[in-house]
């Protein structure tokens, strides 16, 4: 196994434990709440309940978190980069969290991932060949990135659930991403022939339709080469270019020539006449 392999599948493996941590911390906490009935008890002992599954699940999703930092931008940076950038944003966070508080920390961190994999997904949508994914195919990397950014806005919408406008945003954001990520992960074959069969019907209307042009400027080029055949036929020539053309000269253009000749005498002479008119009536 080469190092960017083991490395991306100790980062898998690291965020498959850490999901499922929370979905059983999540699930038995659910089951505990209804079974106790800790709705009917005091505030203050529903606080304290609170406070208790807050911090049980407070280091694992610090944990979740860290490994966003890591994963997002691994499809953007070698290896090599990637430690020192993960440094790098792990040690702004700590430094955020000691002059602010944790929470600033983590959102900084969340803040980050989030701009990073906005990033990833635009590049992901145009097809970009510089991106690290595990699997191929360009449906299934966007909706790899979809899924990251929806799990990302979900994480983020935790920070910010006391505002009621953002956290509608995020809250949306996140569940548009998701299932959007999940079709196209689980589906992303038939996605593919379902887009392949769409821009097959466009393209065979589009060949119907320059077809149809072809057809029409085909029937006009007919009528055309009739009428020319008609005009050759009634003024004796039997000859195409350039045979005809040196027919013509001789000929029509020659009868064509005098006629202009005499035309542009006559303007002349006119001209003069106009010209006399003027100069008697001066004179006089």
């Amino acid at each position: 196994m080469n190092p960017k392999s083991s490395y991306d599948y100790y980062l898998i493996l690291a965020t498959t434990v850490v999901l499922f941590i929370i979905s059983a911390i999540c699930i038995c906490s659910m089951f505990y709440f209804k079974l106790e009935q800790v709705q009917q008890l005091p505030v203050m002992v529903k606080v304290g309940y609170m406070n208790n599954m807050n911090t049980v699940m407070a280091p694992f999703l610090i944990a979740l978190i860290v490994l966003l930092g890591i994963c997002v931008p691994k499809r953007l940076l070698p290896a090599v980069w990637l430690n020192r950038f993960s440094a790098v944003l792990v040690l702004l966070a700590v430094i955020i969290s000691i002059i602010w508080n944790v929470k600033i920390g983590l959102a900084f961190v969340l803040i980050v991932s989030a701009v990073l994999q906005i990033v990833v997904l635009l590049m992901a949508l145009a097809g970009s060949k510089s991106l690290h994914f595990e699997k191929t195919g360009y449906w299934i990397r966007v909706g790899s990135s979809l899924l990251h950014l929806g799990l990302i806005l979900f994480i983020l919408d935790v920070f910010f659930y006391r505002y009621q406008r953002l956290h509608l945003i995020l809250f949306w954001f996140t569940t548009v991403s998701t299932t959007i990520g999940m079709i196209l992960c689980f589906y992303a074959d038939s996605f593919s022939r379902l887009v392949k069969r769409i821009r097959n019907i466009f393209l065979r209307k589009e060949i119907n339709k320059k077809l149809k042009n072809y057809t029409s400027i085909r029937n006009e080029y007919k009528d055309a080469y009739r009428v020319w055949e008609v005009w050759k036929e009634s003024q004796g020539y039997t000859e195409n270019f350039p045979v005809l053309n040196d027919e013509i000269d001789v000929t029509l253009r020659h009868r064509a020539f005098h006629i202009a000749t005499h035309y542009w005498e006559g303007c002349w002479l006119l001209a003069c006449l106009s010209l006399l008119h003027w100069v008697s009536v001066w004179v006089c």
